[in-house]
């Protein structure tokens, strides 16, 4: 994918701090295309020679979009309709401006060498 690409140049010029957006849920063995798709993606970039490497696993992205994501519009209608009535909690949208404020963040934090940051987490790296 464009992403591994991405970050296969960034591995071999010596970028030493990498973060990824990847999405809730991503695994391997998932059923889904798309979930799968990122944790694949994960796991590529975590064999990387990256000196440390952020991966945010945030829940359905919210706010202003240059294109019209019809599904995801519908997707993040249902979440919050879900959450009206407290199910899905950890699943509520976040707003694209939130997640790039958590990426600078914890592109800072030197902790550990792989470190995943999933959904509501997300928010908290924000602040």
């Amino acid at each position: 994918t464009y992403q591994f690409t991405v970050a296969q140049a960034a591995a071999s010029n010596g970028v030493p701090v990498y973060v990824l957006v990847s999405s809730a849920m991503a695994s391997v063995e998932s059923k889904f295309f798309y979930t799968r798709m990122k944790g694949e993606l994960e796991r590529d970039i975590k064999n990387l020679s990256f000196e440390s490497i952020h991966i945010l696993q945030p829940g359905m992205l919210a706010g202003h979009r240059l294109e019209n994501r019809a599904g995801e519009k519908v997707g993040s209608a249902l979440i919050k309709f879900l959450n009206a009535f407290g199910i899905a909690k950890n699943q509520r949208p976040i707003d694209a401006l939130l997640v790039a404020r958590a990426m600078i963040n914890i592109s800072f934090r030197k902790n550990q060498r792989v470190e995943v940051i999933r959904l509501l987490e997300v928010f908290e790296a924000a602040s």
